[in-house]
């Protein structure tokens, strides 16, 4: 009777220790399958990784396939994002990686897609030709409010009201041509403005002739139609004419300019 209660002890730990070699093969076997599909590794090279880090998801048409398991820094400085995939075959020679956001605020993730223009395969370890770097939505956001701004010309640090009334003052609107406030219009309803008269300048008489236009001496044209110079003036009436007045106070008897043809013709005749 002593020796079955040991008995029973040793088939109780024989039964345990049994239960725990098959938990041990089991998992084994599940390490070595899990093993064998995530040992697809490849790499991809992104000039910023904003987002994104070691656990980091990789999807493939938004199904996740696997997950980063490296990062580092090239000579270039760029970064070398190394992927762990559970994928049954490898990914074509044209896949791209894309960082893409989860929603507007959403956690980062890389997707893989295909071009569609391969005609090979991407071996393990190898590196993927094709990437597209993280967008910052904060950035992203600072720019289309910028864009906004430009495209309808307002100053963030003015208020819209202001730079209208700005606008408005340094470029002043001319009437449309023929309008109310057109005065060079006559159709256009606008008065036509009078010429400036100055009141101290002197104006033309009736009796006065009208101005000679220049090059031309007489009114009266010649044979050629060519207007001809006056005549010259005889100036030896003039002299005698001047001379007679000069000697109308002179005494009588006496010889003057004026006298010297009588005198002449009396001693010719013998007078």
């Amino acid at each position: 009777m002593a020796e079955s209660p040991r008995r029973e002890t040793l088939i109780g730990g024989a039964v345990v220790l049994l239960g725990v070699a098959l938990l041990a093969a089991t998992s084994i076997n599940r390490h070595d399958a899990s093993g064998q599909a995530g040992a697809y590794q490849v790499e991809a090279v992104f000039n910023r990784t904003d987002g994104i880090g070691i656990g980091s998801p990789v999807r493939l048409a938004g199904i996740p396939i696997g997950r980063i398991v490296g990062h580092k820094l090239d000579p270039e400085y760029r970064a070398i994002v190394t992927m762990r995939l559970d994928l049954p075959n490898e990914l074509p020679d044209d896949t791209a990686a894309k960082i893409q956001t989860d929603g507007l605020l959403g956690s980062k993730y890389i997707e893989l897609v295909s071009l569609g223009g391969g005609y090979g395969t991407i071996a393990p370890g190898g590196r993927l030709d094709y990437s597209q770097d993280s967008v910052i939505v904060e950035d992203l956001l600072v720019k289309i409010v910028a864009m906004a701004k430009i495209k309808r010309g307002l100053d963030p640090d003015i208020p819209a009201a202001e730079q209208q009334k700005a606008k408005a003052a340094s470029h002043p609107q001319a009437p449309p041509p023929g309008g109310a406030g057109d005065p060079g219009d006559p159709f256009g309803g606008g008065a036509v403005a009078p010429p400036e008269v100055n009141p101290f300048a002197p104006g033309p008489f009736e009796d006065d002739p009208p101005p000679p236009e220049p090059g031309v001496f007489s009114p009266d044209p010649g044979r050629d139609g060519v207007s001809e110079p006056p005549p010259a003036q005889d100036t030896r009436h003039d002299m005698r004419t001047n001379t007679l007045n000069d000697t109308a106070g002179t005494a009588p008897g006496a010889v003057t300019l004026a006298s010297l043809p009588a005198v002449q013709a009396d001693v010719e005749e013998g007078r």
